[in-house]
């Protein structure tokens, strides 16, 4: 905008000649774990005697080490250059900083490395071994839940696990183990059960920070023989036969 006594018509003078003012934007510093792009970078200002404005967006774009909760600021440049002859606008040069705060991203990669099916027999446990890698850019808490424990089955899991994050110089993984027990009653089995577990990431100071659920399925087969009952009464007989042995032994 331009001001004072001919002001209009200096304005006027101007537009009638398609004269505009171009001010150039762009980004000047940032953090080394972010970018910033201004759009568009160069804005065409009419010359008048009123107020004008012209809007410009700045983006940012945060690398994968950028940390939580940073409280960072980019600073961008924005320059004019004069206008007119005898130069009714000077040329502008300024500076402005926007401080942002970083966010928490919840993300995790889970891995099975030895599968997620298993054989037992009735006496035996099926353990198997979940990966977490914390993917995030904080300390993360890992909730683990079972989602259903079939009839006469047992199933655990570690309700909790902490994994640092790799962008704070911390060790993101840990191993997780799901156990399942099936059934101990008499005859031959064959059952076949799939057990689901949840796993979700929360940000470790506020757990209502949450990211995706994980629904992981695993599958086991009950498969053999069990004999409840008999050693029990393998450990009678056997007690019965030193008592009858040691009886025999004092008569004589």
């Amino acid at each position: 905008m331009i001001n004072g006594l001919f002001a209009d018509i200096v304005a006027d003078t101007y537009t009638s000649h398609e004269t505009h003012l171009y001010v150039n934007l762009y980004v000047e510093e940032t953090p080394e774990w972010c970018t910033a792009t201004i759009s568009p970078p160069l804005i065409y200002m009419p010359i008048t005697s009123t107020w004008h404005t012209e809007s410009a967006t700045v983006y940012l774009t945060l690398k994968e080490n950028a940390p939580a909760f940073e409280q960072a600021k980019i600073k961008i440049r924005i320059r004019s250059d004069s206008v007119g002859k005898h130069v009714i606008i000077p040329e502008g040069n300024t500076s402005l900083e926007i401080p942002f705060t970083t966010g928490y991203i919840p993300i995790i990669s889970l891995n099975m490395p030895d599968g997620n099916y298993k054989i037992v027999n009735p006496q035996e446990t099926a353990t198997f071994t979940i990966d977490v890698e914390n993917l995030g850019n904080e300390k993360t808490e890992i909730t683990s839940k079972v989602l259903n424990t079939p009839e006469g089955w047992t199933v655990s899991i570690l309700p909790t696990t902490v994994l640092d994050s790799k962008v704070r110089g911390g060790n993101p993984r840990k191993s997780i183990h799901l156990d399942v027990k099936p059934p101990y009653g008499f005859g031959y089995h064959e059952e076949r059960q799939v057990i689901q577990v949840s796993i979700t990431p929360s940000y470790y100071n506020d757990p209502t920070l949450r990211g995706e659920e994980h629904i992981l399925s695993f599958i086991v087969l009950n498969r053999g023989f069990s004999t409840p009952g008999f050693e029990t009464l393998f450990t009678m007989l056997a007690f019965i036969g030193i008592a009858l042995v040691g009886r025999g032994r004092r008569q004589r």
